[in-house]
């Protein structure tokens, strides 16, 4: 379960607020280096650059391994990249006119 985070700024407190939302919003630069952060059940205040790396390290990065399929499970297809696509020759004449341009 995602912990509940209070934080303080000029000595009000604003929360509970979901962790992942203090890291977001963070990362938006909505909460400073003057604001603390705590977590609830908690006494202990810390500055909030210090609460997002400590959150940072307890959770594992993870990869996705497999592609998510389309819409309704369907096998999900690539956009063609611009000039990948086969062209065609251009180099040939049409025999059909023996007399050549008029």
């Amino acid at each position: 379960m995602e912990p509940l985070v209070f934080v303080s700024r000029y000595f009000v407190e604003f929360g509970p607020f979901l962790g992942t939302e203090v890291a977001d919003l963070y990362k938006r630069r909505v909460f400073g280096p003057t604001d603390y952060a705590r977590e609830a059940g908690s006494t202990r205040w810390m500055p909030i650059n210090e609460w997002v790396l400590l959150k940072g390290k307890k959770e594992k990065k993870t990869r996705l391994v497999q592609q998510p399929a389309g819409a309704w499970g369907a096998a999900s297809r690539r956009p063609v990249k611009l000039g990948t696509r086969k062209k065609a020759p251009t180099d040939l004449k049409v025999k059909d006119d023996p007399q050549g341009d008029y």
